[in-house]
C-alpha cells in the first residue's frame, strides 16, 4: 500500500538551473490571441514569462548530477529490471505455434511493453529519444485493448480472430509493397511480387470478408473501431487519455510542432524536440507503467503471483503518491505559473482522504 506521507506535487526542471524570466515558449505566444482571432499582433495579449520547467535554455546546461532521477515523477527502472528477469519471452516450438497462435501474440505484446518500460526508465545520453518513443505508446495501448477482448473468447475463437487480423494486415502490406516497388524499384525482388496485383487485391478482399464474418459471429455488424473495443472491455478512460496524448506524436498538429519552440520572450525562437525532454521522458514512464499494469490485470497467469503483486502495489503507490500526473497541455508550455503551494497542499489532503478509492483509470484496469 502507498505511503500516505509521501504525496508529492512534482515540478519539472531541465537540469539544476532555473530558467531566466525572459525565456518564453512560442506555443503560448501563438495560442494567446483574442477571441476574434485577429492576426494583428498588437491585439494579442502579452504572454506571461516562463520561469519554470521542461524547456531547454538557449545557453548550455551542465550535466545533471548522478542522482537526478530522484527528481523525476516516476522511476521504475529497478521494478522493470526485475520483471524482465522473471517474465518468459519464449514462444512454443514451431509445430505448436498454430494451436497457440493467440498466446504467442500475447507473449510478444507483453515483451514489447516491458521493453518500452525498460527504455523509458533509462537515463539517456540523447534528450531526443523519449520524444520519438512517445508514439509507440499508441500501439501498446491498442494491443492491450485487443488482447483484453480476444482473451475472453474460447481458445479456438481467439486463435481464429487473431490469425484473421494478422492475415488481412499481411495481405495489405504485401499489396502496398508490390505497388511501391513496381513504381520505384521494379528490379528489386520482394515477397509476393510474383503474384499479379489483381491476384493480391483478390486475396485482400477475401481476407476482409473472412474477418467481417468472424466479427459478425461475435456480435459486431462490422469490423469494430479500437474505440468501440475499448468500450467493450471497459478501457475508455485509458484509451481516451493515451489516444489524445499520443496523437500529438502520430498525426499532424501545428501546436505540437510549435511546442518545440523556445527562446527569449521577445523572440526569435529555436526549435528542437529536446526542449521538452523531461516531459517526454515522464510521459513515457507514466504511460508505460499504466499499460503494463493493464497486462498484470488482464493476463495474470503470465506472471508469478508474488511478482505481479509487487508490480501492482509499486505502480499504484507511485501513481497515488504523486498529485501531478503528466498533462496533455501543460502550464509550462502556456507560459503560466504552476499552481501555488497552497493548492498543492489541498490536492495532497484530498488524495489522503481518497486513499481507499482508485482513480478511474486504475479502477478500470483493475476490472480487466
Amino acid at each position: 500500500m502507498r505511503n500516505h506521507h509521501n504525496t508529492r506535487f512534482h515540478q519539472y526542471s531541465h537540469g539544476t538551473q532555473e530558467v531566466p524570466e525572459h525565456q518564453a515558449h512560442i506555443r503560448a505566444v501563438t495560442t494567446s490571441i483574442d477571441a476574434t482571432h485577429s492576426h494583428d499582433t498588437s491585439q494579442r495579449p502579452v504572454s506571461k514569462p516562463l520561469t519554470a520547467f521542461w524547456q531547454k535554455m538557449t545557453t548550455p546546461i551542465p550535466p545533471q548530477p548522478e542522482d537526478s532521477t530522484k527528481e523525476r515523477i516516476f522511476d521504475f527502472r529497478h521494478l522493470f529490471a526485475e520483471v524482465d528477469k522473471t517474465f518468459s519471452r519464449r514462444s512454443p516450438l514451431p509445430e505448436h505455434l498454430l494451436e497457440n497462435f493467440f498466446d504467442t501474440v500475447v507473449t510478444s505484446a507483453i515483451s514489447k511493453c516491458i521493453d518500452f518500460n525498460l527504455l523509458a526508465n533509462r537515463e539517456h545520453e540523447s534528450e531526443l529519444l523519449p520524444f520519438f518513443l512517445m508514439a509507440n505508446s499508441r500501439s501498446i495501448c491498442e494491443e492491450l485493448i485487443y488482447i483484453s477482448f480476444i482473451r475472453k473468447l474460447d481458445r479456438n475463437h481467439s486463435n481464429e480472430l487473431a490469425a484473421a487480423i494478422h492475415w488481412l494486415k499481411f495481405r495489405k502490406n504485401i499489396l502496398a509493397q508490390t505497388n511501391f516497388f513496381a513504381k520505384n524499384n521494379p528490379m528489386q525482388p520482394t515477397v509476393g511480387a510474383l503474384h499479379s496485383t489483381k491476384e493480391q487485391k483478390s486475396e485482400v478482399t477475401q481476407a476482409e470478408a473472412s474477418l467481417r464474418k468472424i466479427w459478425k459471429r461475435l456480435g459486431f455488424p462490422s469490423v469494430p473501431s479500437i474505440r468501440r473495443l475499448s468500450l467493450k472491455v471497459g478501457l475508455t478512460t485509458t484509451y481516451e487519455y493515451v489516444y489524445h496524448m499520443s496523437s500529438n506524436f502520430v498525426h499532424f498538429n501545428p501546436g505540437q510542432l510549435l511546442r518545440q519552440g523556445w527562446g527569449p520572450h521577445e523572440g526569435p525562437f529555436d526549435f528542437s524536440a529536446a526542449h521538452f525532454a523531461n516531459y517526454h521522458s515522464d510521459v513515457c514512464r507514466y504511460l508505460g507503467a499504466i499499460l503494463f499494469l493493464g497486462y498484470c490485470y488482464s493476463c495474470p497467469e503470465r506472471f508469478t503471483s508474488e511478482g505481479r503483486e509487487t508490480v501492482v502495489d509499486e505502480i499504484t503507490s507511485a501513481l497515488q503518491s504523486n498529485v501531478r500526473w503528466p498533462e496533455i497541455v501543460t502550464f509550462e508550455e502556456m507560459n503560466q505559473q504552476v499552481p501555488n503551494i497552497i493548492l498543492r497542499a489541498l490536492m495532497s489532503v484530498y488524495r489522503e482522504e481518497q486513499s481507499e478509492s482508485l482513480p478511474d483509470i486504475l479502477s478500470e484496469l483493475k476490472a480487466l
